[in-house]
């Protein structure tokens, strides 16, 4: 398989713990910047490490990294990265669609159709699906590709938290950049 997709549905163990990496007090927002990644995006200090990050359902083969950082155990933004047995880029990536489509159908127990995205020069799909844990649970799912690289992101979050969720994973896929 292609594509070795994630999605977290019993999401984190533990949130908080750590202190993000670098804060920028100027700007109230913090780096992600961690090993196993050739990524860094910004996203608010507010939110903590996601430590002990448990996966309720998975699809796919077994990530190669994977880091997070949330508001609560609902509320998370959780990256995965994959290594791939054939490079995608923006020349190719309309050729795996179909693929990763129906990892996400996997998921999510239906069919869920991707829409085209690039965020940092990354070409990807991007979905939502409703979880069933919390009620009411959306996870926002971005899957985006570097060559023989996946990185997986899972902006997952409840009603209560929902807009201030989504600008923190709007805030990091808005500033991803490559790091290598």
């Amino acid at each position: 398989m292609l594509i070795g997709a994630l999605l977290a549905t019993a999401v984190v163990a533990g949130c908080g713990g750590k202190a993000p990496l670098s804060e920028d007090s100027g700007t109230g927002s913090a780096q992600f910047q961690r090993q196993g990644f050739d990524i860094t995006f910004r996203y608010p200090a507010a939110l903590k490490e996601a430590d002990d990050l448990i996966f309720g359902s998975t699809a796919g083969n077994s990530d190669s990294a994977r880091a997070g950082v949330g508001i609560n155990k609902a509320n998370v933004i959780l990256v995965s990265r994959y290594d791939l047995r054939r490079p995608v880029t923006a020349d190719n990536v309309a050729a795996v669609q179909a693929e990763v489509d129906g990892v996400i159908k996997s998921l999510a127990g239906k069919s869920v159709r991707g829409r085209r995205v690039g965020f940092g020069g990354l070409p990807g799909y991007a979905y939502t699906v409703p979880i069933g844990s919390p009620s009411g649970a959306v996870s926002r799912l971005f899957v985006l590709f570097d060559k023989r690289v996946e990185y997986f992101f899972n902006c997952q979050s409840t009603p209560e938290r929902r807009a201030e969720l989504d600008g923190a994973c709007d805030q990091a896929l808005e500033s991803l950049q490559r790091t290598a």
